[in-house]
């Protein structure tokens, strides 16, 4: 049985970008749970995580809209 790896590249963190406004480059990887590119600092933060999904949501409604 083969165990998956986590892919990592350099990107954007979408967590950062969206709660702090932080374009940086890190370390990322896809989460599909969040259907975006996290660092490995934000995957054990739920909290910015929740706070970025909403307004990565109300971007899409008042854009799309």
């Amino acid at each position: 049985m083969q165990q998956n790896q986590t892919q990592y590249h350099t990107g954007v963190c979408e967590v950062h970008q969206y709660a702090l406004n932080d374009t940086r480059p890190r370390m990322v990887f896809y989460c599909s749970l969040c259907d975006a590119y996290i660092c490995e600092e934000c995957n054990h933060n739920p909290l910015l995580r929740m706070k970025a999904a909403a307004i990565k949501a109300r971007n899409r409604f008042f854009i799309h809209n």
